[in-house]
């Protein structure tokens, strides 16, 4: 290190250093092997570990069983719409679920989809085009509405983006998911009842047989273990409401039948997700519509953050307040405290402290069963016991680098970072907010003291572990590898919680800790042609990558977390809020037990924020070929 960074260290105990980065942190790591460095195991190597395995799996499970899964349900309900059922229906249902199922379908499938029951099949064509072609947005018509509909969330992007099979599945099921049936549709501000959409919802549902409605609870109960909580109607509440339904007049009102939705609805959709209009003169904030999905999007904790202080919801529509920040999720949704005051400029400026407040208070209030219902909830958990709240708990027991305002925002660092990471592996099911229109070894080692966040991720482990047991795999490989992966991801949680508990106590890691520490990666030189190069073949961090990490490999990843269609004058501008991350970044920290303190060097995630125009929601390798034009959040700059 030198000038600045020493600065810091002397002042601080300990400094970041951006100059001394690497690809990923595997490279980081074996740098630090074969220097025989001091080794600071960070949080961030974990949670990028973790993300970057969860991502993976995602994948094998979204190719090995819920794609085909997805295809039998939508296909059987498109056989029996063909067939004595669906004839038996009247002919205007029966065209729109042909429109809708075709182009799910023709979305889905490698070969075009052709109607069945008498719909357009150039307007099912045009559906199918602009979506794959995923461009700003337009106005379309479903089941007999009009709707806004932002097409560019059709993109794939994160681990689906250059890949056909995983394209097509991204876009079916984000179209199924974005743009459901709307029982409940909004019209210049005012909730209105859509008797053809919930026509139409009814006869899917009478439409379905065992085999369907099978086909659509392995969707159903794979997402929810992957996101939580669906934000629209899905089969089981169809069920309830059919029956409610039933027992009703045929001349029931909207207005009875408004309260029967409402009435299996509950608090959803907690995210407002559409492209709505604020109307002049309307004073108070819009609803959003209620719908019913196969594959609804999920509500998360920080999405809810973000739409409730976002136009039109400070102040009841009063405050234009177009785009949130970041760190409104940092507060509300991670409990950061130490966020409130690097929101100062903002809440001044447009006086939404009581919204923030009551977004925290809302999650605070959230189940421990909740934080346990899936594994990005379980993720978000374990962010947020990295908040001041919980790191200061027991001051005293922590190294006093550990203590000071700096180390704060290095710790809200990790937290962005990785909250970035779980909304990239998430970018399809979590629901997105709108704002309304308008050979070597480690001589010593020291684990990030918190044993909370191991604990925390051991739980995320153990769901892991539970949900690679319960899908039902078609690829016994596959089921093997992850069945092998998510028992050493638990079983080095472990352990990295027992040292952060030694520590805590002020000790020092055992003799056994530390062999075990330097297992975390088997590298060696080699001697390729005239030169000598490293590699790594082997150890417990190594492994904790699914696929395992190429040294050189840049792992940057970006997710969009809100989109702001119109500016403060109503003018279209398209804006997206990205999150993401660069390469990681050196860091040095002072730490042991009094009159045992040495310099331990580890590396550290890079948070970094980007917003575009016109609807440009960016891949992650767009993010890494402009990754100077993604900022490093101001609150950062004194922390280095």
């Amino acid at each position: 290190m030198r000038g600045e960074e020493l600065e810091h260290l002397r002042a601080r105990g300990f400094a970041l250093a951006p100059r001394l980065h690497r690809p990923n942190f595997i490279s980081g790591y074996v740098s630090l092997y074969v220097a025989d460095q001091p080794v600071y195991l960070s949080a961030d190597v974990i949670f990028n570990a973790l993300h970057e395995s969860f991502d993976t799996l995602v994948a094998d499970i979204e190719q090995h069983a819920l794609a085909s899964s997805l295809s039998e349900g939508l296909s059987g309900l498109h056989r029996a719409l063909a067939g004595p059922s669906g004839a038996a229906l009247p002919g205007e249902t029966r065209v729109d679920l042909d429109t809708y199922l075709s182009t799910a379908r023709g979305l889905l499938e490698a070969t075009p989809v052709e109607p069945v029951a008498g719909a357009d099949a150039a307007a099912v064509r045009a559906l199918v085009a602009a979506a794959t072609a995923g461009t700003g947005n337009a106005r379309i018509d479903l089941f007999g509405s009009p709707r806004d509909v932002d097409l560019s969330q059709m993109r794939p992007r994160g681990h689906y983006a250059g890949d056909p099979a995983r394209e097509r599945y991204f876009r079916a099921v984000m179209f199924l998911g974005r743009e459901g049936l709307r029982l409940v549709d909004v019209v210049e501000g005012r909730r209105v009842l859509r008797r053809r959409q919930l026509s139409a919802a009814l006869a899917l549902r009478a439409l379905s047989d065992t085999a369907t409605r099978a086909a659509f609870t392995r969707v159903e109960q794979a997402i929810g273990a992957f996101a939580g909580e669906p934000e629209a109607l899905t089969y089981s509440d169809l069920d309830a409401l059919a029956s409610a339904v039933a027992r009703e007049p045929a001349s029931a009102s909207d207005e009875r039948l408004l309260l029967l939705i409402d009435a299996q609805r509950g608090e959803r959709p907690r995210v407002a997700t559409s492209l709505l209009v604020h109307p002049d003169g309307f004073d108070g904030t819009v609803p959003q519509p209620v719908t019913f999905s196969f594959a609804p999007q999920r509500y998360t904790p920080d999405s809810m953050v973000l739409s409730r202080v976002s136009f039109d919801r400070v102040d009841a529509g009063r405050v234009p307040r177009m785009m949130p920040d970041p760190l409104d999720a940092a507060f509300a949704a991670l409990g950061n405290d130490q966020a409130a005051a690097l929101l100062r400029p903002s809440l001044d400026r447009h006086d939404y402290a009581t919204e923030l407040v009551t977004a925290r208070e809302l999650v605070d209030a959230h189940e421990a069963s909740y934080w346990q219902g899936s594994l990005y909830a379980s993720w978000t958990a374990a962010l947020r016991t990295l908040s001041p709240r919980e790191t200061l708990s027991e001051e005293s027991t922590l190294p006093a680098a550990m203590t000071t305002e700096a180390w704060g925002r290095r710790l809200l660092n990790t937290q962005m970072a990785a909250w970035a990471e779980v909304r990239h592996d998430m970018v399809l099911y979590a629901a997105q907010s709108y704002s309304m229109s308008l050979g070597c070894s480690y001589p010593q080692a020291y684990v990030d003291p918190y044993p909370a966040v191991w604990s925390a991720l051991g739980r995320w482990t153990e769901r892991a572990q539970s949900l690679v047991g319960s899908v039902p795999w078609r690829d016994e490989p596959a089921r093997a590898r992850w069945t092998r992966w998510s028992a050493g991801a638990r079983e080095a949680v472990r352990r990295l919680g027992e040292i952060a508990e030694r520590e805590r106590a002020g000790g020092e890691p055992t003799e056994a800790q530390l062999a075990w520490v330097n297992q975390a990666l088997n590298a060696r030189e080699v001697n390729v042609v005239c030169a000598t190069e490293l590699r790594v073949d082997g150890g417990w961090l190594y492994d904790l990558y699914e696929p395992r990490m190429q040294l050189g490999t840049d792992r940057a990843i970006v997710a969009d977390v809100h989109t702001q269609p119109d500016d403060e004058e109503g003018n279209p501008v398209g804006r997206v809020l990205h999150i993401g991350t660069a390469a990681p970044q050196a860091m040095v920290v002072v730490a042991g037990a009094p009159g045992r303190e040495r310099a331990y060097v580890g590396f550290a995630s890079s948070y970094r924020e980007r917003v575009t125009e016109n609807f440009d929601r960016l891949t992650d390798q767009r993010w890494r070929q402009e990754i100077a034009r993604a900022a490093a959040p101001a609150w950062m700059t004194p922390g280095r």
